[in-house]
């Protein structure tokens, strides 16, 4: 596995990873026992959030989206894609207060790198 990106539920029980090896998503808790995997087809599952009302956000890097997973990992909508501008996101970063989603990129052409781009959740 190759475990880049990770983040831990509100009420520290459990920790979420985004593989990008496997290219799943799963959780675990704090013992390291596998508590659920995302069955969707990711292509390389990038950052990762979780939200104060447990809901996780995942960006989906080749396939230039961000999921909203229930915080079982049962169910993904796909909440922001290429029609919202999204190109290979990469991290993000949720800002409880005025909740904004901040969504960086990450790849090699220069007309993709280094943005930011904020969504109102």
């Amino acid at each position: 596995t190759l475990p880049v990106h990770i983040t831990m539920s509100p009420d520290e029980s459990m920790i979420y990873v985004s593989d990008l090896k496997t290219n799943k998503v799963f959780s675990l808790d704090m013992d390291g026992n596998m508590i659920a995997l995302c069955k969707g087809e990711l292509d390389d599952p990038c950052g990762i959030i979780i939200s104060p009302s447990g809901y996780v956000y995942v960006c989906n890097r080749e396939q230039r989206i961000v999921y909203k997973m229930t915080s079982d990992l049962s169910e993904a909508m796909v909440m922001l894609g290429r029609g919202d501008g999204l190109m290979f996101p990469s991290a993000i970063f949720l800002n409880e207060t005025n909740q904004h989603l901040y969504i960086s990129s990450r790849f090699d052409d220069d007309k993709y790198r280094n943005f930011l781009k904020v969504f109102k959740c």
